[in-house]
C-alpha cells in the first residue's frame, strides 16, 4: 500500500512539474492584498481583470502578479470570502504597475487563515484536510488559560489530564496515542527525542494568536510523531492597528488559583515588538470523589506555579523582505500528587505526598522570509531549545531523583515557486539535533535529516453557470536518522468546491505517517526489571479520510461537514517480558481506528449569536496477532464525544456555554474495567467597555459548572466546580 502511495504521488508530481510554464513579458500588474484593520497579508484572494481570462490568487504573504495584460484601461477586482470586493482602474502600458489592495473584513468566523496544513498560509476553505483553528477572538471568549483547556472543545481530540495545572496535559487526535501528535510552536517542533509528547498546560492562551488542530496523517510535512495530526501554537503579532497596544490582565479563581498577565507591543517604523509576561499559581487543593466510595478528600500536594516570558521581535524591511525572533523561556515547579487508587498489595492509596517536578524550557529561533522573484519566496529558520526536567520522590523505595535535560537546534529552509496561475510548488529541507543529558542514561545525541516536496495544483471554471475549484495535492518526504532507519512518507489530497454562496466541498487524503522510536523505547538502562530495545523500527500508519463541507454564506452563515477516517497502524511499541523475564519494548502491537466525524455550526448575521456542534463516533481495536487482547477496543480510547458551543453578544455584553460528553473510556487492555461516561459543562458572562478610550473587560467564568466527579485518565481526579473572575485593560 505504501509504496504504491509514493508511485503515485510521484507521477502526480512529474506530471504537473512537465507542464509548460509562461514567459516572463511587460504588461505586468503586481502587488500585496493586506486586511486595512490589521494590516495582515491576505492568501488566496481572487485577483482578475475584468473581461479578461487573466487572474491569480494572491500567494501566502499576500503577493499576486498577473502577467501578459492588454494595453489600455483595465480594471482589477479582488475578491475573497470574509472581505468587501474591490476594483481599481489602471492604465496599462510598458511599464509594470504595482497595485496594492487593503480590504474592509466583513467577519465570517468559519473561514480563517491556516499554516499548518500545507506549511504556507491558506484560508482553511482552501485545504484538503480536516482541520479546525481557534483565532484570537475564540481565544478571548473561551474559559481556558493555557493552550491545552483551549483545544478541549475541538472535534477528534482527546486530551489525557492528570491534576489539572499540576498534571501533564496532552492530547490524542483521532485515537493516536499522545506521543504520536506533533507539536509546533511558530513552526519549531516541541516534541522532544526522549519521548512522552508535549504538555500543553505549558503555555499560556494570553502569549498566542491562533491554534491550529490538523486531523489525520501528517508526516509528510511534518515529519515524524504526526501518526494523529499535528497542533501548531502561533504567537501573537507584534504588529497593532494603532501601532501601540499594551494590556494587563489577573484572573482570582478557586482552590487558590491566581493569574496575572502583562504584555506590550509597538511598532517603530519598520521595527516592532511584542513582549508577554505571564505568571499562574494553583494551590490545586480541590475536592474530589474517590472511585470505590462516596467518600471526599482534598487533594494534597497538587500545587502549582509558572512564570512564561515570551518575547517577538519583527523587522519588516519591506513587504518582501521580513526578519522574526523570538525567545519563550517558560518555568514551572509542582506537586506530584499520585494515584487516588488502592494499592494492591498495601490496601493504601498510590500518593506521592513529598514528590515535586520542576520543569525549564527555553527556546530561541530566527526566521526569515523573502520574496525573491514573482515566482519564488524563501523562508528560513534556525531554533535552538532546551527542556529541562528534575523529578524526585524521597519516599519511593529506592529515593528518586532524576534530572533530564533535553536540547536540540534545527535548521528548517523552505521555498515556494509559483509555476504559473495554477501550479505552486513547495519544497524544503531540515536538518535537526537532538541530545539528551541524563541522571539515567548515558548521553545519547540524534541527528536528522529531512527533505520534502509538495504541488498544489489548483483550477477554477464555471461549468453550467456553477463556480468550480479544484485542488490537488501530492507530498513526499523522507526522513533519515542516525539512529534509526530512515523513512518516507508520502500523501496526496484533493478537493472539489462547487458554488459561491452556497458552495459544497468534497475532500479527501490518503497517505502514511510514522513515530520514530524515543530515547526512552531505545536506551532505557536495563536496571534488572526493565531495558531499552536499540533495535527498534519506527511505527508507521497508513492514513485515509475523506468528507464534504456544506456551507451558506449570506447576513449569516451556516457549515454542515462531515468526515469518515481510517487509520491502520502497525510496528506499534509495546512493552513485553523477554526470556529472562526483563521487561523491553517490541515491534509486536498492531491498531485499527476508524471513525466519523460531524458538524453544524450557524452564526447569527453581524456574529451576534452562533452555536456549534461537533460530535466524533470513533472505533479502536487491538489488532496485535497472537494476543489475547485481539479485536478489544484500545484503552482511553472513547467511542462518543459531543461538543456544543454558544454563544452571544449584544453590546459590551457576551457570554458562552461548552457542553461537552464523552463516552466511558477503558482502562484494562482485557476491556474488563473501564472509567464511565462523563458530561462537563463550562461558561462566562463577560462585559467589555471603554474608560478614557482604555478597553476595560470584566470576565466571570465557571468550569465543571454541574459538579460533576470526572476522571480522564484512571486515578486521576479533576477539580470539581471552579470560579474564575478576570479583570483586564488593554488600549
Amino acid at each position: 500500500m505504501k509504496k504504491s502511495i509514493i508511485f503515485i504521488v510521484i507521477v502526480i508530481m512529474v506530471l504537473m512539474l512537465s507542464m509548460p510554464i509562461r514567459a516572463l513579458a511587460a504588461g505586468k500588474i503586481f502587488g500585496f492584498i493586506f486586511d486595512n484593520k490589521t494590516q495582515k497579508p491576505i492568501p488566496d484572494a481572487n485577483i482578475f481583470i475584468e473581461n479578461s481570462t487573466l487572474g491569480a490568487a494572491s500567494q501566502s504573504n499576500g503577493y499576486y502578479f498577473i502577467e501578459k495584460v492588454a494595453g489600455g484601461n483595465q480594471t482589477i477586482t479582488v475578491r475573497v470570502i470574509g472581505y468587501a470586493s474591490k476594483s481599481e482602474t489602471v492604465t496599462i502600458g510598458e511599464e509594470n504597475i504595482r497595485l496594492d489592495f487593503r480590504l474592509e473584513p466583513k467577519p465570517i468566523p468559519f473561514d480563517p487563515v491556516i499554516v499548518t496544513a500545507t506549511m504556507s498560509e491558506h484560508r482553511q476553505s482552501q485545504v484538503t484536510v480536516s482541520a479546525d483553528v481557534l483565532t484570537a477572538e475564540q481565544l478571548s471568549q473561551q474559559t481556558a488559560l493555557t493552550a491545552g483547556e483551549a483545544v478541549e472543545s475541538i472535534a477528534g481530540l482527546y486530551l489525557k489530564n492528570y491534576d489539572g495545572f499540576a498534571g501533564v496535559l496532552s492530547p490524542s487526535i483521532r485515537g493516536a496515542n499522545t506521543n504520536q501528535v506533533v507539536v509546533l510552536l511558530d513552526g519549531m517542533r516541541l516534541n522532544t527525542a526522549q519521548g512522552g509528547g508535549v504538555d500543553l498546560n505549558a503555555f499560556p492562551v494570553s502569549a498566542l494568536d491562533r491554534v491550529e488542530v490538523v486531523r489525520g496523517g501528517h508526516s509528510a510535512l511534518t515529519g515524524a510523531d504526526a501518526v494523529g495530526g499535528a497542533i501548531q501554537l502561533i504567537s501573537r503579532e507584534t504588529l497593532t492597528s494603532s501601532g501601540m497596544s499594551y494590556g494587563i490582565k489577573s484572573t482570582f479563581a478557586s482552590f487558590g488559583t491566581q493569574n496575572f498577565n502583562v504584555f506590550g507591543a509597538q511598532q517603530f517604523g519598520f521595527f516592532s515588538y511584542f513582549i508577554n509576561f505571564n505568571h499562574l499559581q494553583s494551590e490545586g487543593n480541590f475536592e474530589y470523589q474517590t472511585p470505590a466510595s462516596t467518600e471526599k478528600l482534598v487533594r494534597k500536594n497538587n500545587d502549582y506555579k509558572a512564570n512564561n516570558f515570551f518575547v517577538k521581535a519583527r523587522l519588516n524591511f519591506n513587504e518582501k523582505n521580513k526578519l522574526q525572533l523570538i525567545y519563550h523561556d517558560m518555568q514551572n515547579k509542582k506537586g506530584v500528587a499520585g494515584s487516588v487508587n488502592l494499592n494492591p498489595w498495601t490496601g493504601a492509596p498510590m500518593l506521592t505526598p513529598n514528590a515535586r517536578a520542576k520543569n525549564d524550557k527555553k527556546m530561541a529561533s530566527i526566521f526569515a522570509e523573502n520574496q525573491i522573484f514573482d515566482r519564488l519566496r524563501i523562508q528560513e529558520q534556525f531554533y535552538y531549545q532546551i527542556f529541562k526536567f528534575n523529578y524526585t520522590d524521597p519516599d519511593d523505595w529506592v529515593p528518586v531523583d532524576d534530572t533530564h535535560k533535553n536540547g536540540a537546534f534545527g535548521l528548517n529552509l523552505r521555498a515556494a515557486w509559483q509555476v504559473n496561475a495554477a501550479i505552486s510548488i513547495t519544497t524544503g529541507a531540515e536538518l535537526r539535533r537532538d541530545r539528551l543529558e541524563s541522571t539515567k542514561f548515558n548521553r545519547k545525541q540524534r541527528n536528522t535529516r529531512g527533505l520534502f516536496a509538495q504541488v498544489e495544483f489548483r483550477h477554477s471554471a464555471n461549468v453550467s453557470g456553477i463556480a468550480t475549484r479544484w485542488v490537488l495535492i501530492p507530498a513526499i518526504r523522507w526522513d533519515s536518522y542516525s539512529d534509526v532507519n530512515s523513512h518516507t512518507s508520502p500523501k496526496l489530497g484533493w478537493s472539489v468546491n462547487l458554488g459561491d454562496e452556497l458552495s459544497l466541498t468534497i475532500r479527501g487524503n490518503v497517505g502514511t505517517s510514522y513515530r520514530a522510536p524515543s530515547f526512552d523505547d531505545l536506551y532505557w538502562p536495563d536496571d534488572g526489571w526493565t531495558r531499552g530495545n536499540p533495535d527498534l523500527a519506527p511505527e508507521t500508519s497508513t492514513n485515509f479520510d475523506g468528507g464534504f463541507v456544506l456551507q451558506k454564506n449570506g447576513t449569516g452563515l451556516l457549515q454542515l461537514e462531515m468526515s469518515y477516517f481510517r487509520n491502520d497502524i502497525h510496528d506499534l511499541i509495546g512493552w513485553a517480558p523477554d526470556n529472562d523475564g526483563v521487561w523491553m519494548p517490541l515491534n509486536t502491537n498492531a491498531a485499527l481506528i476508524s471513525g466519523v466525524e460531524s458538524g453544524v455550526k450557524y452564526s447569527l448575521p453581524g456574529n451576534i449569536a452562533d452555536v456549534k456542534i461537533f460530535h466524533t463516533w470513533m472505533k479502536a481495536t487491538d489488532q496485535t496477532n497472537r494476543s489475547s487482547d485481539k479485536g478489544n477496543w484500545l484503552i482511553y480510547r472513547p467511542e462518543h464525544k459531543l461538543d456544543i458551543l454558544t454563544g452571544v453578544r449584544l453590546g459590551g455584553f457576551s457570554t458562552n456555554l461548552n457542553l461537552r460528553l464523552v463516552g466511558k473510556r477503558y482502562i484494562a487492555a482485557d476491556n474488563s474495567n473501564s472509567l464511565p461516561k462523563y458530561h462537563l459543562l463550562n461558561g462566562n458572562l463577560s462585559y467589555h467597555f471603554d474608560l478614557a478610550s482604555v478597553g476595560c473587560s470584566i470576565i466571570l467564568q465557571a468550569l465543571n459548572l454541574l459538579n460533576k466527579s470526572v476522571y480522564l485518565n484512571d486515578g486521576y481526579p479533576l477539580p470539581g466546580r471552579e470560579f474564575r473572575l478576570t479583570i483586564g485593560v488593554e488600549n
